[in-house]
């Protein structure tokens, strides 16, 4: 059995990211929102922080990050890029109980592996740590890509996407914005394009399970082909959930 909490997600988390320019567009999209709103460059609470894709860029323009991770083997490597300004917790969200006032919460790919009835709890331990103007930025995979996930395995019914979470805000007492950023996976031979796929669908079903060891080629393959590369575009949402006004 696979879990985000073993070695094996690692090797096929860090692979995936190295060939893909989704946390490149993360930050960019980030930087975009303290600019516009003038939010202040303080510090950020990333949860389940991986290996440091957000967490070390933005420790260049924040003064401090907080990263949150669970995955023991992320930890020594979230150590090591420590340069004064970066805060490692080895936690689950929304079970570790910190106290600080964050400007930028981040929860990028994470909610997947937090039960459905914990997702208020998680979102209001984030929303409760702001500051005033801070926000809060889930990511989560598009239901888009499940023309690329039909086809080759056979359990889609059972993932969790972005337009999941956004019929959960709906139905809350929160309200949110969601902007859609389509990133580039780019790899080289056909059995990267399998490793790719593979990734993606297990990462987008649960948090406990067995890697496909199978993927069906047909009409839905997904990659555009060049002579120097085989490319997906792997459609996500981020989601600003945030309180609703009071009218009082």
């Amino acid at each position: 059995m696979i879990t985000t909490s073993c070695k094996t997600y690692k090797n096929e988390f860090d692979w995936y990211c190295a060939h893909t320019d989704e946390y490149r567009l993360i930050v960019d999209y980030i930087l975009r929102i303290i600019t516009r709103n003038g939010i202040p460059c303080g510090t950020v609470l990333d949860i389940g922080a991986g290996g440091g894709n957000l967490t070390l860029p933005l420790s260049k323009v924040f003064d401090q990050v907080v990263a949150i991770e669970p995955n023991p083997f992320y930890i020594s490597e979230l150590h090591k890029l420590d340069t004064g300004s970066i805060h490692v917790i080895n936690a689950h969200w929304p079970t570790t109980n910190i106290k600080i006032a964050v400007d930028i919460a981040l929860c990028v790919h994470t909610m997947y592996y937090i039960d459905k009835n914990q997702w208020t709890k998680a979102i209001m331990g984030m929303l409760t740590l702001l500051n005033p103007g801070g926000v809060v930025l889930i990511v989560l995979v598009s239901k888009r890509i499940e023309k690329y996930l039909i086809g080759h395995i056979e359990d889609t019914h059972s993932c969790v996407y972005a337009e999941d979470m956004e019929n959960f805000l709906a139905l809350s007492d929160l309200v949110f914005t969601s902007n859609m950023i389509v990133s580039t996976v780019r790899v080289k031979t056909i059995h990267d394009c399998y490793r790719v796929l593979r990734f993606l669908s297990w990462n987008s079903l649960h948090k406990e399970k067995v890697f496909p060891n199978r993927l069906r080629v047909n009409q839905h393959w997904p990659f555009t082909v060049t002579k120097e590369c085989f490319s997906l575009a792997v459609p996500v949402k981020i989601i600003l959930p945030r309180l609703k006004k009071s009218t009082s």
